[in-house]
């Protein structure tokens, strides 16, 4: 989605906003297909809930973090780990 959302002209808080916002919808649509499926227990949820409050600190603190950036450091940053996870895909498809 990263090229995606760059090539609409999404910067800094509104790229990383429009992006938390396809991964909750995504989070919730397996989340319905597990429960459906019996798949979803009682412990897994109470350790997702876990999880997302870390996840929600950790997006206070990227938030603070992107916000003190230039637009051109966080492009080279996010371009940066394009290239690196789409080289670790290739080099390394089995990890």
């Amino acid at each position: 989605m990263t090229p995606f959302f760059l090539s609409h002209g999404l910067r800094k808080g509104r790229y990383l906003s429009t992006d938390a916002l396809c991964t909750v919808g995504t989070y919730i649509t397996r989340a319905i297909i597990f429960r459906r499926n019996e798949l979803l227990t009682g412990p897994l949820i109470t350790i997702g809930l876990y999880i997302g409050v870390v996840m929600i600190g950790g997006a206070w603190l990227g938030r603070r973090l992107v916000d003190r950036m230039s637009e051109k450091t966080f492009l080279r940053i996010l371009e940066g780990l394009l290239v690196f996870f789409g080289l670790r895909l290739l080099l390394w498809p089995s990890d």
